[in-house]
C-alpha cells in the first residue's frame, strides 16, 4: 500500500496525519496531534516527531519508521511554520512593476521584507550598502529585467549585493541570495558569487523570472525556490530541522505555502466559488483566500495567541477588545491578561471570564489579517470583502474544545462575510 505521512511542526502542536488507498482512493487513516517540542526546555522537534509517529504505529498497528536504518516505510513530507522570528528579506529590482511581483512572490513564506531598494532610489550605492549590512537580512531577493530587455541595471544590482555579502566577515552570517530576475544573466549572477577559492561566498538560488514581459507574471518558480530558501535556512539554524529535512520527500516546507496549495486547489474543485481558510496558531496566524482563480495568503509571523502574543499590545487597542466583553475591562486588564498567558502559552482558559477574553482576542487578530488582507482584495476582486462561499477554521482556538456552533460564530464576528457560506473545522490543524 502506498502510504504518506504528513506532519507539520508548529510552535505549540506538532500534528500528524496517514494517508492511505482504501477502494482505490487516497483517505484520511488516522490524525494526531501531540504537545510541541520545539521550545524550551526541549528546543528539539524530532524528539516531537518520534512521539507522534509512535502513537500512530501504536494505533494502526503498522511500522512507519525504521529506527535501525533511520528511513520512513511511508513517503514522509514535513512543513513548519515560524518557530521564531520571521526571516528577514532585503528586496532590490528595477521598477516598482517587477518589485511589486516579487512581493506577491513571497506569498505563503514566514519572510518579512525589512527593506526595499531599487534603481529609482536617489541613494547612493554606498548607501545601498549600507542598508542591507544595517538590516542584516537573512534572504536578498533580487529581481528586475524582462528576458529581452536591457540588462545594465541588472547587472548593477547584482555586483552591489555581491559585495555587500563579501563584507559579511562571517560566512554563516551571510544571506542567501535569490535571483529572479532576466533569465538571461543566470550563469553570469553566479559567476559574481564564486570565490577564487571555488566556493561561493554564500548560497544562491536561481528562479525564472518573474516578470519575464511587462505584461506577463510568472511566480510558480519563484514560489517553489522560496520554499527551497526556507528549507535551507531552517536546517541550517537548528540541527533537529536538518534531521528531519533529510527524511522529508521534499524538504521543509512553509506552512502557510502548503495551505494556500489546498485552498487553492479546493477553490478550483469547487469551480472558483471561493475559499477562505483562517489559521490562527500559538505564534503564526494567518489568513489563506483563494477567489477567480487568484491566491492571496496574509501572514503575521509575530502574531499568535500564546508564544507571540506580547506583540498583540502593539497590534490592537484594547479598546476593540472590550466592544466583545460583557463585563467591565482596561488596558490594565489586558496587559496582565497578555503577560500572564505568554508566560504560559499553551494553557487553555481556566473560567469564563479567561474564555470571553481569549475569544475577543482571536477575533481582533482576525481583524488585523482582514485589514491586511482587504487592500489586495480590493485590487484582484474589486472588493475589500468577496463573496467566499466556504471558510475553513484551523487552530486550537476553533478545533480545540470549543462547541462548533461558537466557534463559527467567534469567526464569523471578525471576518463579516458577504452571502451564504459553507464552514468547515479541521481538527487536524
Amino acid at each position: 500500500m502506498t502510504a504518506y505521512l504528513l506532519t507539520d511542526l508548529g510552535i505549540a502542536h506538532i500534528r500528524t496525519v496517514l494517508l492511505g488507498q482504501v477502494e482505490g482512493q487516497y483517505r484520511l487513516v488516522l490524525g494526531t496531534t501531540t504537545p510541541s517540542t520545539l521550545a524550551a526546555p526541549q528546543e528539539d522537534a524530532w524528539v516531537g516527531l518520534q512521539r507522534t509517529v509512535q502513537q500512530l504505529e501504536h494505533l494502526t498497528g503498522q511500522r512507519l519508521y525504521n529506527p535501525q536504518d533511520e528511513t520512513f516505510q511511508v513517503t514522509f513530507l514535513a512543513t513548519a511554520s515560524s518557530t521564531g522570528r520571521s526571516l528577514r528579506a532585503v528586496l532590490l529590482g528595477l521598477m516598482d512593476l517587477s518589485l511589486t511581483s516579487a512581493q506577491r512572490a513571497l506569498t505563503g513564506t514566514y519572510l518579512e521584507v525589512v527593506a526595499t531598494l531599487s534603481v529609482m532610489d536617489i541613494n547612493t550605492e554606498e548607501e545601498r550598502i549600507n542598508t542591507i549590512l544595517r538590516y542584516q537580512p537573512d534572504v536578498i531577493f533580487i529581481v528586475g529585467g524582462t528576458d529581452d530587455g536591457n540588462d545594465q541595471q541588472v547587472r548593477d544590482l547584482v555586483r552591489l549585493v555581491s559585495l555587500a555579502v563579501r563584507l559579511i566577515p562571517n560566512r554563516e552570517e551571510r544571506p542567501l541570495v535569490l535571483y529572479a530576475g532576466n533569465s538571461a544573466l543566470r550563469g553570469w549572477f553566479t559567476e559574481q558569487f564564486n570565490s577564487p577559492f571555488g566556493e561561493p561566498y554564500t548560497t544562491i538560488y536561481t528562479a525564472d523570472n518573474v516578470r519575464p514581459a511587462l505584461e506577463e507574471e510568472n511566480l510558480t518558480s519563484a514560489k517553489r525556490i522560496l520554499a527551497q530558501v526556507y528549507d535551507f535556512y531552517m536546517a541550517r539554524r537548528r540541527e533537529d530541522f536538518r534531521r528531519i529535512s533529510g527524511l522529508s520527500a521534499r524538504g521543509i516546507a512553509p506552512t502557510a505555502q502548503s495551505a494556500l496549495n489546498i485552498v487553492r486547489y479546493l477553490d478550483n474543485l469547487h469551480q472558483d466559488a471561493g475559499i477562505i481558510c483562517v489559521d490562527l496558531g500559538s505564534s503564526t496566524s494567518a489568513l489563506l483566500a483563494s477567489y477567480q482563480d487568484q491566491a492571496s495568503a496574509h501572514i503575521r509571523s509575530n502574531l499568535g495567541l500564546g508564544h507571540s502574543l506580547l506583540s498583540l499590545l502593539e497590534a490592537v487597542d484594547w479598546r476593540d477588545v472590550d466592544r466583545w466583553l460583557p463585563f467591565p475591562f482596561s488596558l490594565d486588564a489586558l496587559e496582565e491578561w497578555v503577560y500572564n498567558k505568554w508566560l504560559a502559552p499553551t494553557t487553555i482558559p481556566h473560567n469564563l471570564r479567561d474564555l470571553f477574553i481569549e475569544l475577543a482576542i482571536a477575533r481582533e487578530i482576525v481583524r488585523v489579517l482582514v485589514r491586511d488582507a482587504s487592500l489586495e482584495w480590493t485590487r484582484l476582486h474589486g472588493t475589500d470583502n468577496p463573496p467566499f462561499a466556504l471558510l475553513i477554521l484551523t487552530g486550537a482556538v476553533f478545533t480545540g474544545s470549543l462547541p462548533p456552533g461558537l466557534a463559527v460564530l467567534v469567526a464569523l464576528d471578525a471576518l463579516q462575510p458577504a452571502g451564504v457560506l459553507e464552514v468547515w473545522l479541521d481538527p487536524t490543524r
